[in-house]
């Protein structure tokens, strides 16, 4: 079912249920940890870090036609992307910009706050040519690399449980759009040949 949670995972026999509904097999993206919170498999932790990402729209382009800038100062951001000075701005009819920030464990509180202010100061422009702006989080935006984390990459197939994401072998030691694309190649392949399912 489209946009609905899934918050139950069982095993049963050859099938899996998913909120109650029954399965020949399962496809999951969400962190191996995560999965394992609703019924997945027990598998080695992966650590995560969280990203805090705020998107907003403006009068003009502040980073005199550079697309990405990271922040070295103490910011309450590690990058500014210029997304209009990669795409055209047409498409958009105003500046696309987000600012990007990653985090472990919580964010601080008024994040959103703080950041329209240091960007405001830093690129010496009024909030008012901000036009609009939400900030997203992801607790679990991607892995971190850890020693030894080649050994906590988990399989594609698990006992009929499909599993790719950010955490897949494509995407170590370097997290990309590729690396994504060829693990759900992957997990294709693995459902394809029924790899898992003993």
């Amino acid at each position: 079912m489209h946009n609905t949670p899934a918050t139950t995972l069982v095993k049963n026999g050859d099938s899996w249920s998913v909120n109650g509904t029954k399965y020949d097999a399962v496809i999951s993206t969400i962190p191996p940890g995560q999965l394992k919170q609703i019924g997945g498999p027990d598998l080695p932790e992966i650590p995560y870090q969280g990203a805090a990402c705020m998107t907003m729209g403006l009068d003009r382009d502040v980073t005199e036609n550079i697309y990405w800038l990271n922040m070295k100062d103490d910011t309450p951001y590690g990058a500014v992307v210029s997304h209009t000075n990669f795409v055209p701005v047409e498409r958009y009819g105003e500046h696309v910009l987000y600012l990007a920030s990653y985090f472990s464990g919580s964010i601080r509180p008024g994040l959103d706050t703080a950041m329209i202010s240091d960007f405001c100061r830093r690129f010496s422009i009024p909030k008012e040519t901000i036009h609009w702006h939400k900030l997203a989080i992801d607790p679990f935006a991607g892995p971190v690399y850890t020693t030894g984390f080649r050994r906590l990459i988990p399989s594609y197939g698990e006992k009929g449980l499909y599993m790719a994401g950010m955490f897949s072998a494509p995407n170590y030691p370097e997290r990309s759009m590729e690396g994504s694309v060829q693990a759900g190649f992957g997990v294709a392949g693995a459902v394809d040949q029924g790899q898992g399912n003993d």
